[in-house]
């Protein structure tokens, strides 16, 4: 991940897909308790992602063909972490992503 200021913007590059979507999900996805007592699973952002996204960084993925930026959602299987252990089960997370750039409009306004 590289980092350079566009128009005033800090702004983090991504090799691909698979590298966002491990900076941005956090490593692991916890099991809650619903108030009618069902048990479900709740994955969430990185702390480096929060606070990049605090911060105002936006994010571009050097990928013309960016599934996460096409869909604006990141996916990844992270361990399963209950009871304060963690578990050998892994776990599919899809969160929506915010402050994505387009690689391609980046890469024609860079030729011009």
């Amino acid at each position: 991940m590289k980092s350079k200021i566009i128009d005033g913007n800090e702004v983090l590059f991504f090799e691909d897909d698979a590298e966002f979507e491990e900076f941005c999900i956090a490593p692991y996805v916890t099991i809650c308790r619903s108030e009618s007592g069902e048990l479900y699973t709740k994955g969430d952002y990185s702390d480096s992602y929060k606070e990049c996204v605090k911060k105002g960084v936006q994010f571009m993925i050097k990928d013309t063909d960016s599934k996460v930026f096409r869909r604006q959602v990141a996916c990844r299987r992270v361990p399963l972490v209950g009871e304060g252990v963690l578990r050998d089960r892994n776990v599919m997370v899809q969160l929506p992503v915010n402050h994505m750039l387009d690689y391609w409009e980046y890469l024609n306004s860079v030729r011009k």
